[in-house]
């Protein structure tokens, strides 16, 4: 579960400060993902998502620039969009395997539709670490509508 408020502090703070911070959930236990990611052959039981502050920067940065985005397909990202990555991760539409990542750790995308928006695309990296299962936030972007 993640509190639209905590969400939004955390937000605010990712953007505004440059000092690291992260969210991190409690486990999640929707079953439409539990059993899309089975099907993927992805264990993701027990794990809890992490995302850094580096992370929301990250998509700011890249995806937020009205010059690169819609030059690939995508809409510039505002803070509207941001807000809506707790919907995301928690209750996707779809769930893929997305290429893995150098390290050979596997990822997943989960996508949401917004119809006149488009569709969200969030990437997760599975990590396994001595403090817990994780599926750590990597990046987003918004595919435009059709």
């Amino acid at each position: 579960m993640i509190d639209s408020t905590t969400w939004r502090d955390f937000l605010d703070h990712a953007i505004s400060e440059s000092r690291p911070s992260r969210y991190v959930t409690s486990p999640f236990d929707d079953e439409f993902v539990l059993q899309e990611a089975s099907r993927l052959g992805v264990d993701v039981s027990d794990h809890i998502f992490r995302i850094d502050s580096s992370r929301i920067r990250h998509i700011i940065s890249r995806h937020g620039k009205p010059v690169h985005e819609p030059a690939v397909g995508q809409i510039q990202l505002t803070t509207w969009h941001l807000e809506e990555i707790p919907q995301v991760l928690l209750k996707p539409h779809r769930v893929l395997l997305a290429p893995k990542f150098k390290q050979g750790t596997p990822a997943l995308c989960r996508c949401r539709d917004y119809f006149e928006e488009g569709v969200a695309n969030v990437i997760v990296e599975l990590r396994l670490t001595n403090q817990g299962k994780y599926l750590v936030f990597q990046t987003m972007y918004w595919r435009r509508p059709g």
